[in-house]
């Protein structure tokens, strides 16, 4: 009984660790994609970059934040 107990908690402690993980994943993309933003409006100003690209990344960012 106290073995599955143990295993229990383990099973936590690793559920919680992954989440950790997961959220500072995540975080990183989301700062990778505000800097790709800044970037790309910079590029967009000098009109290097068409509106459709822009649509299309900013779906992938939307989808980013729903995650």
């Amino acid at each position: 009984w106290t073995l599955f107990k143990l295993w229990n908690m383990y099973f936590v402690v690793l559920l919680f660790q992954a989440q950790l993980h997961l959220c500072s994943l995540i975080s990183s993309i989301l700062n990778m994609a505000l800097h790709l933003d800044s970037e790309i409006y910079l590029m967009v100003e000098k009109n290097m970059v068409s509106p459709e690209i822009l649509h299309l990344l900013a779906n992938v960012e939307k989808n980013l934040l729903t995650c």
